[in-house]
């Protein structure tokens, strides 16, 4: 099962230093900067935000799972350990290409951006050829179906030509998929008078848990999408569809206002004045613009050789929780140092 071999992948990597739920909030992309910092400081940033529709209540009883099968256990502390058993069974896994497939971090919500877009547009253009006018979209996202409006509106070619690019290229991405992934793929598609099997229907077809079905179309948007921004002259019709989509939206319109204001030479104690928002309130905004903007420099918080003295004791140690790290390092560097760190230099 692929969403058992994620669980069993994070809980390895978090080398027994954090509870189950770090492993659901990673999966479920909260937006915070506990979560942001253990994706980045555990190697885990592939897995941010796959699984957007993930309940706390299926999650917990898929640990559970794991756990009557030996295959992890929660320590006295509370953290979440992986056993032999499922060492085991994470190899037996390994195999499954598409836990190689995610990129959730890179493409956080641009995934869920660029599929809806996928259906709609299929689904228009089939009918439009067919000058059929009377369906349901497939998609209610009314921020999708507006690009829709304007994606049509600001094309001139023919509809017959516009179907001709989505099926040209979509058939050059999908031949480099597994043969059973992009039937999967395919299936899932609304067209003229045809209609995309449901997630039970894929299940049963594909005699796979429900709860891996959604994984699976994540990780193939993502190869999509991987396979498209590294070649974007073989498929200029798809890099239409993605060109308009970054991740900027990470940053909060708070932690936005602070970065606005320290451009303008504002300083941090100032900062805390004219927002009137706590020190730890705004050193959470500067960890969050050191992970997401790219321009922002922390050299101005963390001189180079504490930059380096940081970087050291976390290659060095496997201890990752920030109270070990801070111990081992001078004791004139603080948490927030650490932090800036976390989110800027490590991958």
């Amino acid at each position: 099962m692929l969403f058992e071999s994620l669980i069993l992948k994070c809980t390895e990597k978090l080398h027994e230093q954090r509870t189950s739920s770090a492993i659901f909030h990673l999966l479920k992309g909260r937006r915070s900067t506990q979560t942001f910092q253990d994706a980045r400081l555990f190697q885990l940033t592939k897995f941010y935000g796959i699984y957007p529709s993930l309940r706390r209540q299926t999650f917990d009883e898929k640990v559970h799972t794991l756990q009557n099968k030996s295959a992890i256990q929660i320590t006295e502390s509370n953290m979440i350990a992986i056993l032999p058993e499922g060492i085991r069974l994470l190899c037996q896994e390994e195999k499954n290409v598409a836990l190689y497939y995610f990129h959730g971090l890179k493409y956080f919500q641009t995934d869920q951006h660029f599929y809806e877009r996928i259906l709609i547009l299929i689904q228009v253009l089939t009918n439009k050829k067919k000058r059929h006018s009377k369906y349901i979209p497939i998609i209610d996202n009314r921020t999708t179906l507006r690009w829709m409006k304007h994606f049509l509106s600001s094309h001139t070619d023919s509809i017959a030509a516009l179907l001709e690019n989505v099926f040209a290229e979509l058939h050059m991405l999908l031949s480099q998929l597994p043969e059973v992934e992009a039937e999967m793929f395919v299936d899932r598609l609304t067209g003229f008078k045809t209609y995309g099997l449901s997630e039970q229907q894929l299940a049963r077809k594909y005699e796979l848990p429900l709860i891996d079905i959604p994984l699976y179309f994540i990780a193939i948007i993502h190869q999509l999408l991987k396979l498209i921004l590294e070649n974007t002259s073989m498929y200029p019709f798809f890099y239409q569809l993605i060109s308009d989509l970054s991740t900027s939206g990470f940053i909060t319109k708070s932690a936005n206002e602070t970065y606005r204001l320290w451009s303008q030479g504002y300083s941090i104690e100032k900062i805390i004045g004219v927002r009137n928002l706590k020190e730890s309130t705004i050193q959470d905004h500067f960890v969050e613009i050191a992970l997401y903007h790219p321009t922002f420099r922390i050299d101005e918080f963390v001189d180079n050789i504490k930059q380096q003295q940081i970087l050291d004791v976390i290659s060095s140690t496997k201890d990752m929780k920030l109270k070990s790290i801070k111990d081992k390092v001078s004791s004139d560097i603080s948490y927030f140092q650490i932090r800036l760190i976390i989110a800027s230099k490590v991958q």
